[in-house]
């Protein structure tokens, strides 16, 4: 098995641990010796490898794979006053759900997406895009009854989740066309 190190860091943070408090949990594992592993430079015996495994609780083959950093394309709905825990958490969760979403797109057809981008910094409007997107979608002038359904059937991903912090409401990551709202 070949072992991506960077998924042993994105699993240790996922799960809330610090270098020092994962070494401390696994036995013959120290801070130093994960730190050197994790930057890719130091070897971990296959028995350490095993036991950081099973202590974090993900698959053995998602330590293959290589998750995209999604999070760095993220537009947050609200972000002021999150501290920084809170959005590194909210990131890894959007990575883990990119990659959950990439996964699925192997085997499940999504629509494709039909929205272009507009810039409002090329001198449109939000009330130009608005007009342009209505026309675009065939809709009326008259309230969208139901954002969420026509969102999906033009090829946005739209998740739902909970994420108890009170300052995030919603991201959007635009180079994959998903949308995940938080609701609580």
């Amino acid at each position: 098995m070949e072992i991506n190190y960077k998924q042993i860091i994105f699993a240790r943070e996922y799960r809330g641990y610090s270098q020092t408090e994962l070494a401390s949990k696994i036995v013959g594992l120290s801070q130093s010796n994960l730190s050197k592993y994790e930057k890719g430079i130091g070897p971990l015996s296959t028995d350490v490898l095993n036991r950081i495994i099973d202590f974090l609780g993900f698959p053995t083959d998602f330590y293959e794979k290589k998750i995209s950093n999604i999070a760095e394309n993220a537009h947050y709905r609200r972000k002021k006053g999150m501290t920084k825990n809170e959005r590194s958490q909210i990131d890894l969760s959007n990575k883990l759900l990119g990659y959950i979403v990439d996964q699925m797109g192997e085997s499940v057809e999504f629509p494709d997406m039909s929205f272009r981008m507009i810039d409002l910094e090329d001198g449109y409007t939000p009330e130009t895009v608005a007009q342009y997107t209505r026309k675009y979608l065939g809709l009326k002038d008259e309230p969208v009854r139901n954002i969420f359904s026509l969102l999906e059937r033009n090829g946005i991903i739209i998740i739902e989740l909970d994420y108890d912090v009170d300052l995030f409401d919603g991201v959007s990551f635009f180079d994959r066309w998903w949308i995940l709202c938080d609701y609580y």
